[in-house]
């Protein structure tokens, strides 16, 4: 049977990621009322408690007090994601009435606007908790931008820091990163240069389009979660099924990733998750059991499979 691995990457030709004309960008300002003559500092993501956007408004207030700068938060809510309002609720409130704050929750079909903020960016920031991949990251690299992100994840694999971007540990630390970059255009030009050649930008497109259309792919997927992640959010939209074989119990993650298969999707009538796991491991069996538990919170049908 054919098997298929995906790698992380973007697609630079996409909408997101395609070179734009400087009079989108400019317009893009202008219609959410950014000043293009003063510092940008942009964290893409949907409104998400791992993504920390409460955070980044605290960095942004440390730098506030230094250097006159702008923040956008840009992003949106996600139907797996049962406490998106809540989150943004907490941005606005923790960003108060700063003027200068722009937190835009934006529709699913942003993606120019997402690329035309992206590129008007002083700093671009991915402020994680915890991370898959960090695809924004990418998209920031490719765009030769400064990137100040969280060491989690799959981040550190593409952020080297002090030659492709910043890492950074606390609200403090992202703080100081982002300060130090504004304070020193010249070295945010450097890293921003050098992080051109970081991503692996093979177009996603063409890969998915070998795959079986009924089912997108057979995977054949190791414990790599920044592989995984990624793979999830790029090309399960059309799927119906997933195969899970991965040792997770907590019942926002689990959301997480079976949810993107409940995207609508013109030839889709069922979604199946095929979950695989090692019972004779006590570890694996306890975990197995609490996302059993989590399937049906989420409204599966939940049947037991042959046991080998």
């Amino acid at each position: 049977m054919p098997q298929y691995l995906f790698y992380p990457s973007i697609d630079p030709l996409s909408e997101k990621n395609r070179e734009l004309e400087p009079g989108i960008v400019e317009n893009t300002l202008r219609r959410f009322q950014i000043d293009p003559l003063r510092p940008i500092i942009t964290q893409i993501s949907r409104f998400d408690r791992l993504k920390d956007p409460v955070g980044v408004v605290r960095a942004y207030l440390i730098v506030k007090r230094y250097t006159d700068c702008q923040l956008v938060l840009a992003g949106g809510g996600a139907t797996d994601d049962p406490e998106g309002d809540a989150v943004l609720a907490e941005v606005r409130e923790t960003a108060g009435k700063d003027p200068d704050i722009h937190i835009l929750d934006l529709p699913p079909w942003s993606a120019v606007e997402i690329n035309a903020l992206q590129r008007a960016s002083t700093v671009i920031v991915q402020k994680s908790l915890r991370e898959g991949f960090g695809l924004t990251v990418t998209e920031g690299l490719w765009k030769k931008k400064p990137v100040v992100a969280s060491a989690v994840g799959g981040i550190p694999s593409q952020v080297i820091h002090k030659h492709t971007g910043m890492l950074a540990h606390s609200i403090e630390g992202t703080a100081y990163q982002i300060r130090f970059l504004l304070s020193n255009p010249a070295i945010a030009q450097r890293l921003g240069e050098r992080a051109r050649t970081r991503p692996r930008a093979f177009p996603a497109h063409e890969r998915c389009a070998a795959a079986p259309d009924s089912v997108s792919a057979l995977l054949e997927i190791s414990l790599d979660r920044p592989a995984w992640v990624a793979f999830l959010k790029q090309s399960v939209v059309a799927s119906r099924f997933v195969l899970l074989a991965m040792p997770i119990s907590w019942r926002g993650t689990l959301q997480q990733y079976v949810g993107r298969l409940h995207r609508l999707h013109e030839n889709k009538k069922e979604v199946i998750v095929y979950d695989y796991s090692d019972l004779l491991v006590p570890m694996l069996a306890r975990m197995y059991k609490k996302r059993l538990a989590g399937y049906t919170a989420l409204g599966y049908i939940v049947a037991e499979g042959p046991r080998t």
